[in-house]
């Protein structure tokens, strides 16, 4: 007799069927019989069946792995998590924002908090990990088994003092996934399983959503039926969603949580601008002076003191050039016109310093802006522009225009001299 068995995990709800068949002889003729879950005489049986069970488990992530540094008065403050579904089913999940109590330890300093953020509000994402004006669901909906999806926590920061801190906890609730009327209500949580395990009651979807207690149960295995089995880890909430402050986010009860925090600060930045003459068509490179079509070569440093405690964000940078300079457009060399330091076009170059962006190491200024963020004719008197939120675009664990403590930006570009 040969028993197979299958090696690749199967989705819940669905039917696991198998059959056995014996071989033996009568009378050196060989013989069969197929099982059945009756008793089976002969080689017709019948399968064995039974239904494979819904597993829920899945985990929130803080995705940063710092806190997350703001400023006083600041809207639209981000706390970023992924939510990745582990389970063998598809699940909705509810979501919920937690402001944790004054004492609440950092997970990511010795500070522990101290203020309340304003109507922090949760928001999942629209596929482009970025936030936007397109992340407008207040639930998670149909997250496939193996997925992984990112959401916020928006909050806007009151008038604290520096060096305060808020530490703020994302729950995710297991919920059907369903369709209709009650799709990301509190009706579609899965508050309890089939082995006495049960959630812990609380106020999702921005408050809009209370879910309700159920008795815990223990339900003996039915073969035919779906039956649900929380495998969920404890998360690092200090409570559960309730707030009781009775547990913490317990194993297995349909509920996972991270944590992470903002710390309120001042950036300190500094904008050094400074200017050498490279090149003359006297002089060439040798101690080049400033006569009529001489270049010269600015260099703009924007720096972020690495005593400071937030991110400086960025956002315009002017240059308003006299009408004795005019752009070269072409970043020459010190061996002058006609030696282009990239290629012509290229009016600027980009350093950054300390940083992990991947920024372009050049770029090129038009009238109107363009993608490489610099907006200036080629006449003289003209400005240039440099737009840093184009120029330093969202990326990784920066947002647009972030400029993190200990981190500079520089740009170089040269003038004409009329």
């Amino acid at each position: 007799m040969a028993l197979n068995a299958p090696t690749a995990f199967a989705a819940a709800g669905v039917n696991i069927d198998n059959i056995a068949r014996l071989q033996f002889d009568v009378g050196g003729v060989a013989t069969f019989i197929r099982s059945s879950p009756a008793g089976s005489t002969d080689d017709t049986g019948a399968v064995t069946r039974f239904m494979e069970d819904r597993v829920v488990n899945f985990t929130v992530t803080e995705v940063t792995g710092a806190t997350v540094s703001v400023v006083a008065g600041a809207a639209l403050q981000l706390q970023t998590f992924d939510v990745t579904n582990l389970g063998n089913d598809t699940q909705d999940f509810l979501l919920a924002a937690i402001e944790q109590a004054n004492g609440t330890a950092d997970p990511y300093s010795a500070s522990t908090d101290s203020f309340i953020p304003t109507t922090p509000q949760v928001f999942v994402d629209d596929g482009d990990n970025i936030f936007n004006a397109g992340d407008t669901a207040l639930y998670i909906n149909d997250l496939a088994a193996g997925s992984t999806i990112r959401v916020y926590i928006v909050s806007t920061i009151p008038a604290v003092a520096d060096g305060s801190v808020a530490v703020m906890t994302l729950v995710a609730q297991v919920a059907e996934s369903a369709s209709g009327a009650s799709e990301g209500t509190a009706a579609s949580a899965i508050m309890a399983d089939d082995n006495s395990h049960v959630s812990p009651v609380g106020d999702f979807s921005n408050g809009a959503q209370t879910t309700v207690a159920v008795a815990a149960a223990t339900i003996a295995d039915v073969v035919t039926t779906m039956q649900t089995v929380f495998n969920d880890p404890a998360g690092a909430a200090a409570v559960d969603e309730d707030s009781t402050g009775a547990a913490q986010d317990a194993v297995t009860n349909g509920q996972h949580s991270d944590t992470g925090s903002y710390t309120v600060g001042v950036a300190q930045l500094t904008v050094t601008k400074t200017a050498s003459l490279i090149w003359d068509p006297v002089n060439d490179a040798v101690s080049p002076k400033s006569i009529t079509g001489a270049y010269t070569q600015y260099t703009i440093t924007v720096a972020n003191d690495a005593a400071a405690t937030v991110s400086g964000f960025l956002t315009s940078l002017s240059d308003v050039l006299p009408a004795s300079l005019a752009l070269d457009n072409d970043f020459v060399t010190n061996a002058g016109p006609g030696n282009a330091t990239y290629g012509n076009g290229q009016s600027f170059e980009v350093t950054y310093i300390n940083g992990t962006r991947t920024l372009p190491a050049l770029g090129t200024c038009t009238a109107g802006g363009n993608g490489d963020g610099c907006d200036s004719g080629l006449a003289a008197g003209d400005t240039i522009t440099i737009d840093y939120a184009t120029l330093m675009p969202a990326e990784g664990a920066y947002v647009a225009g972030e400029l993190k403590p200990n981190e500079s930006v520089v740009i170089k570009f040269n003038a004409i001299i009329q």
